[in-house]
């Protein structure tokens, strides 16, 4: 009896180390993309950094406008007020948007 607990911890063992074998190629497998050297690239791109700040710039002037028409909605301010100030956002807004389709096509290239 004692020769089948060793025989069996052999087994447990090799099965240990194929678990831990398959579980580093998952692992390989799944980072690999984010590991390799062009992806470093991008990431630490001027224009990727650029891209990350027009786009939060863009979701908060969206938000303001978002925040405006639930004001306007809810009577807190005159139909006046309300285009004056939408207006006033969209003209910001529409430069960051061109910019950020820029930065789309630019970004292509640097990924390709």
């Amino acid at each position: 009896m004692i020769r089948i607990g060793r025989s069996r911890s052999k087994v447990d063992l090799a099965l240990y180390s194929l678990c831990g074998l398959i579980s580093l190629f998952s692992f390989l497998f799944i980072f690999w993309p984010i590991l390799t050297k062009q992806n470093k690239k991008v990431f630490n791109a001027p224009i990727f950094r650029e891209l990350q700040s027009l786009q939060f710039e863009r979701l908060r002037l969206l938000e303001n406008i978002q925040d405006l028409e639930s004001d306007f909605n809810f009577g807190k301010m005159t139909e006046a007020d309300f285009l004056d100030l939408q207006s006033s956002i969209l003209s910001e807004l529409a430069p960051i948007m061109a910019r950020l389709k820029e930065l789309d096509v630019e970004l292509e290239k640097v990924i390709k």
